[in-house]
């Protein structure tokens, strides 16, 4: 196919809301991504679209997808390996396959799911893929203000993405109020949003 259109959604139902719930990573108050008082995500519910098109097809691109890699930690239900190895691994390939390097990267989504053993994991495995060059590279933490939405995650996150290097405006990590030692040197734009071209 020349152009397809891609869209997912999420919806709670009671018997996902429940099976959710027994994986006791929800927060009692807001999420807080890279911030120690952290204490768990919000699931929730949302929708997102996008047109992919062959770059021969494509009247005005928005963004291009240049590569991409799929992996799994097979480590444990909702904990990644603290090693980070796996994230680091898949970032690594798709790096790989989309021809590109470290070097190339200025800014990074992250899953940033707002649990302790995510946000160290994901911090970790941004440390050891970018080194010294972490602190320069601007680490979105968009869960904080759309909650954890499940299958539709990445294509949502991709379309704000999309939207913040389109606009040149990053938005920001709220309820963000001091970076987790664990999580340095994350520089997850903290409340408010960034102009970065």
């Amino acid at each position: 196919a020349d152009r397809m259109l891609v869209l997912a959604y999420d919806s709670l139902t009671e018997y996902a809301w429940c099976g959710l719930s027994n994986l006791r990573t929800i927060t009692t108050d807001v999420m807080r991504p890279f911030d120690p008082d952290r204490s768990g995500t919000i699931f929730s519910e949302g929708a997102a679209a996008m047109v992919l098109e062959r770059p021969d097809a494509a009247a005005t691109a928005l963004g291009w997808v240049s590569g991409a890699a799929t992996n799994n930690n097979a480590f444990h239900m909702t904990a990644p390996p603290k090693e980070a190895a796996g994230s680091k691994r898949v970032m690594e390939d798709a790096l790989a396959n989309s021809g590109l390097s470290t070097a190339d990267l200025t800014h990074v989504c992250a899953h940033a799911a707002s649990t302790h053993a995510n946000d160290e994991t994901g911090a970790g495995a941004l440390r050891n893929l970018f080194g010294e060059r972490l602190p320069q590279i601007s680490v979105a933490a968009h869960k904080s203000q759309l909650g954890h939405l499940l299958g539709a995650a990445g294509l949502a996150e991709a379309v704000v993405t999309v939207q913040a290097m389109r606009l040149g405006v990053i938005p920001p990590t709220i309820n963000h109020a001091k970076n987790d030692p664990v999580c340095e040197p994350i520089d997850c734009i903290p409340g408010q949003a960034r102009v970065k071209s």
